[in-house]
């Protein structure tokens, strides 16, 4: 996202008059109009994600936990940050195709978060030798 904020490429948001709104007059696509800086937004949040992991990653957790949590968080960021941009719905949906990759992030982490709260089966065996 450093690249895209740099270069100016044309992944920021709409016009906005937030303090913090930036314009691209050399980008390659230019704007002179202030608007979101959206690769901030995602550095930020993507940092903040990455933060959060690495502070838990001693906790005694299974296999793929910090896995789905960062599926579901990176997700949830991307959806939120794409209301910040100017691309249009997806026909038929009232959301952008980068959300639907998000609710697709989200749910993939969540299934994997569900299978790991699922009981784990006992091997027959193992049964057999308690009786």
């Amino acid at each position: 996202k450093l690249g895209c904020f740099l270069s100016g490429d044309g992944c920021y948001g709409y016009p906005t008059e937030v303090p913090w709104a930036m314009s691209f007059p050399n980008g390659l696509v230019p704007t002179l109009t202030p608007v979101h800086p959206t690769p901030l937004y995602e550095m930020v949040t993507s940092g903040s994600v990455a933060a959060v992991l690495w502070w838990r990653r001693e906790r005694d957790a299974p296999t793929w936990t910090q896995t789905s949590d960062m599926l579901m968080l990176l997700g949830l960021t991307r959806f939120f940050i794409e209301d910040f941009r100017t691309y249009e719905p997806v026909e038929g949906f009232s959301i952008t195709q980068y959300q639907i990759v998000a609710v697709g992030l989200v749910l993939a982490g969540a299934v994997i978060h569900w299978t790991l709260a699922q009981p784990k089966a006992t091997p027959v065996e193992a049964s057999k030798k308690d009786d």
